[in-house]
């Protein structure tokens, strides 16, 4: 009995664009976070004195990113390759991937409020991530 070829399924149009904005935002997070890790001394040397930083005209307070432990950056470097390897996954239409990306993103949006428990209620990420994981829901039946 000859063995029939598969079929390729074509990967749809939403997720090829959803993978490629997670492919940038996760890898881009990914090393941000592991460069922060890295130099997270110097910069608090920095800004010892004067926690009170200027961008584009808006004053923000690095006194809560000053103070978080520093393995905080490692954790979310780890989240945001796991994240990145998931949406590789759906890339090549694994369905394991949608989980491993998912888990990934619920865990971001938890591990920040452990670490810095002053932080404000993250609900613009919530929604990013919420609509995100819906949009991938939505191309699971494409993947096997």
């Amino acid at each position: 009995m000859e063995e029939q070829p598969k079929t390729k399924i074509p990967r749809p149009e939403l997720l090829k664009l959803l993978c490629i904005l997670t492919f940038i935002g996760s890898g881009l997070s990914m090393l941000s976070n592991v460069a922060l890790f890295s130099v997270i001394d110097q910069i608090r040397e920095m800004f010892a004195e004067d926690p009170i930083y200027m961008v584009f005209g808006v004053e923000m307070n690095m006194s809560i990113f000053l103070n978080v432990n520093p393995w905080f950056f490692m954790i979310q470097a780890v989240l945001y390759s796991l994240s990145f390897s998931g949406a590789l996954q759906m890339w090549k239409l694994n369905k394991i991937g949608f989980h491993i990306y998912s888990v990934a993103q619920i865990l971001l949006l938890i591990v920040p409020k452990i670490f810095i428990p002053d932080m404000p209620f993250p609900a613009i990420d919530l929604i990013l991530t919420g609509s995100f994981i819906y949009f991938y829901y939505l191309n699971v039946k494409f993947m096997h």
